[in-house]
């Protein structure tokens, strides 16, 4: 077996060699590693370059202009060929042992996904960081059906986002279900491929090893801005839209993950001050939601006072 590492990056130069590195010293080294230069005004080619020159595994893919995460992807997954397809985030690491230990559990399951657990850490730092996912979510034998998928990826949850995670994906798999990022969508982009999987068969399944290594920093795409919480609840309606011919009896699940999503896009745009934004997104939001909401706030902000 071998794998496919596939590397968008945009502006990355400060960090990228962190990704690279922790790629090219996998135990497992039968491999390739494409990296996807999505029109970066910095020196982001340039340190790919030097490690191309010490090491062939590494293959550079220019785009002169900026295409987004989603087709720079869809590039290197045209060329890649590697039995295994492994996504890694340009400010983001692998365990040195990610591939190998994945792609064993993978095959020896006969699954098309596995996704490992995450440790989150700040970029720059020596703490130690922590786990992602309670070990239910990880260690559930069954492979993973879209509601678990969506119950897992709800707003407010104590955990983050499901989405984040970064399975092992066979290539044969995506390439017969004819599976592809959305070219339109520029976040949430992996949630929205891994419920398509799910509602074309997938065997999908996941391991409670913390084998991701997922750095936080300033700036990055996942930061809590009005525009990604609106192009969040844009994909859900994307996967509603897919879920409503093959899977309708999610859509119960999917709609109230939808009224979540929205009343966070629009509290998120009321507060950037963007409030006609604010005003279209709340539209969408059924009246109980908003009110139950707007008490929870309320009691939350009480709270303090009436301890003291």
């Amino acid at each position: 077996m071998n794998a496919s590492i596939i590397i968008a990056a945009k502006n990355a130069e400060p960090f990228i060699h962190i990704a690279l590195a922790s790629a090219l010293n996998q135990t497992m080294t039968d491999l390739e590693v494409i990296v996807i230069n999505d029109g970066s005004s910095d020196a982001t080619a340039e340190v790919v370059r030097r490690f191309q020159h010490s090491d062939s595994r590494v293959i550079l893919l220019d785009n002169p202009q900026s295409l987004g995460v989603s087709a720079a992807r869809n590039r290197g997954l045209d060329i890649a060929k590697g039995d295994w397809i492994a996504v890694l985030d340009a400010d983001d690491a692998f365990a040195l042992d990610r591939l190998a230990t994945m792609i064993e559990q993978a095959e020896e399951r006969n699954l098309d996904l596995l996704a490992d657990n995450m440790l989150f850490r700040e970029l720059g730092t020596s703490a130690a960081g922590h786990v992602a996912y309670p070990n239910d979510w990880m260690t559930d034998t069954r492979h993973l059906t879209l509601a678990d998928l969506l119950e897992r990826d709800r707003p407010g949850s104590e955990h983050p986002m499901f989405g984040y995670i970064k399975p092992l994906m066979r290539r044969r798999f995506l390439n017969d279900a004819r599976l592809r990022y959305r070219d339109d969508v520029w976040c949430a982009e992996d949630f929205l491929l891994y419920a398509e999987a799910i509602l074309k068969g997938a065997a999908f399944g996941v391991t409670n090893d913390p084998l991701y290594i997922r750095y936080w920093r300033a700036g990055s795409l996942s930061a809590d801005t009005p525009a990604v919480h609106g192009e969040i609840a844009r994909v859900n309606r994307l996967v509603a839209a897919v879920a409503r011919r093959s899977a309708p009896g999610t859509l119960p699940i999917i709609r109230r993950r939808q009224a979540e999503l929205d009343y966070v896009a629009a509290a998120r745009a009321a507060k950037a001050g963007a409030f006609a934004t604010a005003v279209r997104t709340a539209l969408r939001v059924p009246l109980p939601v908003i009110i139950a909401k707007l008490v929870q706030a309320v009691r939350k902000k009480a709270l303090p006072r009436a301890k003291g």
